[in-house]
């Protein structure tokens, strides 16, 4: 569900310090949600639209190799909708509606295995391992094995202060990470048993955000967190922008994210912090019409940022690149997931179900195709 953004956004002029917001704004609309592309071998996109199917796109011309329709949920009236697949064994994994778990053949579409597990409407992002399908609906997180075809394990969360739905899981080196549940925690769970390794309880009731890489977890909750990912010792903790709105993504030793500050008239910020030294190395200031940007990604020396548009950045200084503009016209509406970038082409898909592909580097289009 889309939750309401209580701003304007509002694109107006670049400053050689970085992408500046004017105060001039132009439309308003929700927060889209971030749904994810997911690249695989073969050079081959495989996305969920918004209007019930799962695509494979050839990722260098843009041309649709197969599409699979979803399954609509008993007594729905909305179209299917699944936020991400997974790869493994050759089969693109996922899990839609009344819990049913399907694995296609990658080159065709076509149904190779699936099971029912009978666990009501789950449409969550999964992961595939060691021959588990981990997944998870608003309070706990499955394990469900696909050589016994059984549930191999189930975990609920603590549900009592601040609790909050399971908003991310995380698959690393045999452990699940997955936040929710009382006071906002985040837990990780041995991946064969589901046995508790480590817990962090949160803070704050605004859902935290992390991301898991070389061994660490970094988390927002007031603070920025390091901890260690197979302990959770925290190694370390900077001050942090307030409001978090994207899941920090970590690139050659840079932290970048966006942020939402509610106290003054500087409410979008897009930032980038030295997580050896906590630092902060740039701060791009949006202005008072604008929020922080709910999906980051990096590639070489540029970040690349996503409000409602698509911005490059200079990955070392902050310094405005290029944008990607899809809401001049609002053929195409609002970018709804982060940039996937792969030699040197920038995939990301956008509300009325386009897939574009544009030059990473220079921000020309390659091509789009209509979902």
């Amino acid at each position: 569900m889309r939750k309401p953004l209580f701003v304007i956004a509002c694109f107006a002029m670049f400053l050689l310090s970085g992408c500046q917001y004017g105060k001039d704004c132009a439309y308003s609309g929700y927060r889209p949600i971030e749904r994810e592309i997911s690249l695989v071998f073969g050079g081959t996109l495989f996305l969920a639209s918004n209007s019930g199917f799962i695509y494979a796109v050839d990722a260098d011309t843009g041309v649709e190799k197969w599409k699979f329709a979803l399954t609509f949920a008993k007594d729905s009236y909305y179209q299917p909708r699944i936020t991400g697949v997974a790869i493994y064994n050759g089969l693109l994994w996922f899990v839609e509606a009344e819990g049913m778990i399907r694995g296609l053949n990658i080159d065709t579409g076509v149904v190779v295995r699936e099971f029912d597990t009978g666990f009501g409407s789950i449409q969550a992002h999964p992961a595939v391992a060691n021959g588990m399908f981990y997944y998870h609906d608003s309070k706990s997180v499955y394990a469900f094995d696909l050589v016994t075809e059984s549930l191999r394990w189930e975990y609920s969360v603590e549900w009592g202060n601040f609790a909050k739905n399971i908003s991310t899981m995380s698959y690393a080196n045999g452990i699940i990470y997955v936040n929710g549940g009382e006071n906002n925690s985040l837990y990780a769970l041995d991946a064969i048993t589901g046995n508790e390794k480590w817990r962090y309880a949160g803070e704050t009731e605004v859902p935290s955000k992390f991301t898991v890489t070389n061994g660490l977890v970094y988390l927002w909750d007031n603070f920025l967190f390091i901890f260690d990912a197979y302990t959770g010792v925290e190694k370390d903790r900077y001050e942090a922008m307030q409001g978090l709105t994207s899941s920090p993504v970590i690139h050659n030793g840079i932290a970048y994210y966006g942020a939402e500050r509610w106290t003054d008239d500087s409410w979008g910020h897009d930032y980038a912090i030295d997580t050896n030294t906590g630092k902060e190395k740039w701060n791009i200031n949006k202005g008072e019409c604008t929020g922080g940007a709910y999906a980051v990604s990096a590639y070489g020396d540029m970040a690349y940022f996503t409000y409602y548009d698509l911005f490059a950045l200079d990955a070392y200084t902050g310094r405005h690149k290029w944008k990607f503009d899809v809401m001049e016209t609002r053929a195409y509406g609002e970018i709804e997931s982060r940039a996937v970038v792969v030699d040197d082409t920038a995939y990301f898909a956008t509300a009325k179900d386009f897939l574009f592909a544009i030059n990473a580097v220079t921000g020309k289009e390659k091509w789009r195709f209509k979902m």
